[in-house]
């Protein structure tokens, strides 16, 4: 091998969190801690031949509308790639994010949501499930990854869920164009409720960022009916400092009655206060008759 690499990262974020839809629940206050610390180690080498190797480890601790999860760890993601005048390839093995999972489907905010920890994540363009890297080791089982890109273009394809488990296969198409990046990906899964389609459309207006986002998500009402969404949002840099994220959403269960019919709307406020640290406020009115607001700090290592 003729070249190697180990990188130490990682983050921790804390904040305090309302959730109006703990106010019924015994023994569960509406006002919460929210927090999370992560390490994470990317190890890489190369070989004489140019090829690229990979792996990744995890450790992971986190608490939520005032319940701690226990510290959870993860080294079951490796990779290999190569590099050559026609494009470069890669190969992901074991705990993947998935093509569904690689496109543009979250907020660019922090949290790839609203506030410190997304809040429900009503952001996110698609509702159907989708692999994506778990720190606790429940994502992906047996999953494969295989990643080209060429320019502007980019192809990704993923499989999980061989070995008697629930079966995935998700591919999306990107392509940047003019400041703005188009995809279009889908999914088939062994559950009906876990097909999908997805695109999106993002870029920069020189004013602002923005985005757009619309996915089928079959038979994933209660009735068995397909339920459509539609998210747009607006990232506005008011200093050099700050940034404020805008979103609404707007989900229709082809007229079926359901808790999440209809739109919901955030904001999310980040601060750059100097040295990896960011102060993050957000809020959301979500379809589900619920409001939640966060606030707190983010911080790199």
């Amino acid at each position: 091998m003729t070249a190697a690499d180990v990188t130490f990262g990682g983050l921790g974020r804390f904040g305090v969190d309302y959730n109006e839809a703990n106010k019924p629940k015994p023994d569960t206050n509406e006002v919460n801690l929210t927090s999370r610390l992560r390490l994470q180690v990317d190890m890489s080498a190369e070989s004489n031949a140019g090829v690229m190797f990979s792996a990744r480890f995890r450790a992971q601790a986190e608490e939520r509308d005032g319940n701690q999860k226990a510290a959870s760890w993860n080294s079951g993601h490796f990779g290999v790639g190569i590099n050559s005048t026609v494009g470069t390839v890669k190969l992901e093995f074991e705990n993947i994010s998935g093509a569904i999972d690689s496109m543009p489907i979250y907020l660019p905010t922090k949290s790839v949501a609203t506030g410190i920890d997304g809040m429900g994540f009503y952001s996110q363009v698609v509702r159907a499930g989708f692999d994506g890297y778990s720190s606790d080791g429940a994502g992906a089982n047996n999953g494969v990854n295989l990643k080209y890109s060429m320019g502007p273009l980019g192809v990704h394809v993923s499989h999980s869920g061989t070995g008697g488990n629930d079966e995935r296969t998700a591919a999306h198409v990107s392509y940047k164009i003019g400041g703005f990046t188009v995809a279009v990906g889908g999914q088939n899964g062994d559950k009906d409720n876990e097909d999908v389609t997805v695109a999106t459309l993002g870029g920069n207006l020189g004013f602002m960022e923005a985005g757009v986002g619309y996915s089928q998500n079959k038979n994933f009402a209660a009735n068995g009916d397909d339920v459509d969404k539609v998210r747009v949002y607006g990232k506005i840099t008011v200093s050099s400092a700050t940034n404020l994220v805008l979103w609404g959403a707007d989900e229709d269960p082809n007229g079926t009655n359901n808790a999440r019919d209809g739109g919901s709307f955030g904001i999310d406020l980040s601060h750059d206060l100097g040295g990896d640290v960011t102060f993050v406020a957000g809020f959301v009115d979500s379809n589900d008759d619920n409001q939640q607001a966060q606030a707190g700090v983010y911080f790199n290592f």
